[in-house]
């Protein structure tokens, strides 16, 4: 089992690598979020900056003041801590119990191990320490190092509430696959366009476990969650590119040229430029549910609706807005979120009017039904476009503005 071993502890190292990588090319964007986790582990009582040679406030605010990050020596030294802290954390929960994650650990030992002793691997006396390190390994590495903490300020929740919403969000879009097939490109595409790829999987995993975090139940089955999202979820995938707004199918397809061009294999390239889209998916299921419609027709009108009342373009806006602090930063956030929700809510409302009126029919009944607000909502988002810019004020009353329309 050497080479068996050998290949697992490289992976690691790997994936370690990879992620400080990642850190380190968000670092800037990143920079406010790594200084209140410093912060925070102090007050906990968890870290002392001093003894691990981290920059202090003054140097802090001397690195804003240049445009500076963190240094990669650095970004190894809170890598460690988020593991280590997180480990502390998540073990003392019952999420290691979680049923699910019995595959993880068999994941963990060498095939042999694997098929000879299944039932000792099962009962193994480190069964919840090791999988709360596979845990643990995972969503550092792939999520980064302050994601836990943000969501956690973000929704009150715990981390082991962030654990298992992003193991539901891995296996429900099948991010294991796409990891493999982008890490299968090195040195045969730049490094750069590795890291937008990872990057734009890091965005979709956000949006998502946001979404688990808001809508589903506290201390749900992940098996159970699994078994209900990601039939749908194949099914949206599959209809996609036609589903979409014509602005949006542009955008799907110029995202897909640019990575085909990049020498990325087309499959790969249209699979990462559905991932953009694929953010508001989840909302797409439950409407799906709620309305007991098809799910390719609640994503035509989910994304008709983005498209006409323009809340695509003002997300896209959003998103732009580089927050002075972390208070604008959880802000914008949150109003972003909302705009996804007034979307789902609207298409809810298309459908629950709908009479016998199907698809793209449903919405123009709908809009015709609130022609007014519409108009209104429509003109606000050109006054918007017109004046080129949009800050947080705009927002808020752009977002105050779909509310009223939700009947």
């Amino acid at each position: 089992m050497t080479d068996d071993v050998a290949e697992h502890v490289l992976q690691d190292n790997y994936l370690q690598t990879q992620a400080l990588t990642t850190a380190k090319r968000q670092s800037i964007a990143n920079f406010n979020e790594q200084a209140r986790f410093m912060r925070e582990l102090e007050k906990q009582g968890r870290l002392n900056r001093a003894v691990e040679y981290l920059p202090d406030e003054e140097e802090l605010e001397d690195r804003v003041s240049k445009g500076l990050g963190l240094s990669r020596p650095e970004m190894c030294v809170l890598l460690a801590y988020a593991k280590m802290t997180l480990y502390e954390d998540i073990l003392k929960t019952d999420l290691p119990d979680d049923p699910f994650f019995e595959a993880w650990l068999r994941d963990y030992f060498p095939p042999q191990l694997r098929k000879k002793y299944a039932s000792y691997i099962s009962s193994h006396r480190l069964r919840r320490e090791i999988i709360t390190t596979v845990v643990v390994n995972s969503l550092v590495n792939r999520a980064g190092i302050t994601f836990v903490m943000q969501m956690v300020e973000e929704l009150g929740v715990s981390p082991d509430d962030v654990a298992r919403a992003y193991a539901l969000v891995v296996e429900v879009f099948d991010l294991q696959s796409l990891w493999a097939e982008i890490e299968a490109l090195d040195n045969k595409v730049d490094t750069e366009i590795q890291g937008q790829m990872i990057d734009a999987t890091q965005m979709l995993m956000r949006r998502a476990t946001l979404w688990c975090l808001r809508h589903l139940p506290a201390s749900y089955e992940i098996g159970g969650q699994i078994d209900e999202l990601a039939p749908s979820m194949r099914e949206l995938e599959e209809q996609l590119e036609k589903l979409l707004s014509e602005m949006g199918r542009k955008s799907f397809q110029d995202k897909a040229r640019y990575f085909t061009g990049m020498n990325v294999p087309e499959k790969l390239a249209r699979r990462v430029a559905s991932l953009a889209p694929l953010r508001s998916s989840l909302d797409v299921v439950q409407v799906g549910k709620i309305s007991n419609r098809p799910i390719g027709e609640v994503g035509g009108v989910y994304y008709a609706v983005g498209a006409n009342l323009y809340l695509d373009w003002l997300r896209f806006a959003a998103e732009g807005i580089e927050p002075e602090n972390h208070w604008e930063r959880l802000a914008v956030t949150a109003i972003i979120d909302d705009l996804y929700g007034q979307q789902r809510a609207l298409t809810n409302s298309v459908f629950s009017l709908a009479g016998k009126h199907k698809g793209l029919k449903a919405l123009e009944h709908w809009q015709e039904q609130n022609e007014s607000p519409v108009r209104r909502s429509q003109h606000l988002i050109e006054e918007f476009k017109a004046s080129g810019t949009v800050d947080i004020a705009k927002l808020a009353f752009a977002n105050r503005q779909f509310r009223s329309m939700i009947s």
